[in-house]
């Protein structure tokens, strides 16, 4: 990821955490794995996706997930 696109996407983080927002990205799920171009969810029916591969630009788009686990 280029250095300015990290940048934007911590500033969304911190400010998501400093409003208390309960939304995620995929990327912070301990049920995402894979790689760039190849990611997969494996709670997918869980979350509400039709199969269990993951569009790249979805792996970092704030969102609610009832499948999503906390990485330990």
């Amino acid at each position: 990821m280029p250095a300015v696109h990290a940048e934007l996407l911590a500033y969304k983080l911190v400010n998501r955490d400093r409003e208390d927002d309960d939304r995620r990205l995929c990327v912070e799920c301990a049920h995402l794995t894979g790689r760039d171009g190849a990611w997969r969810c494996n709670q997918w029916q869980r979350a509400g996706m039709g199969a269990a591969g993951v569009p790249a630009g979805l792996v970092l788009v704030l969102q609610r997930c009832d499948g999503f686990r906390t990485m330990r």
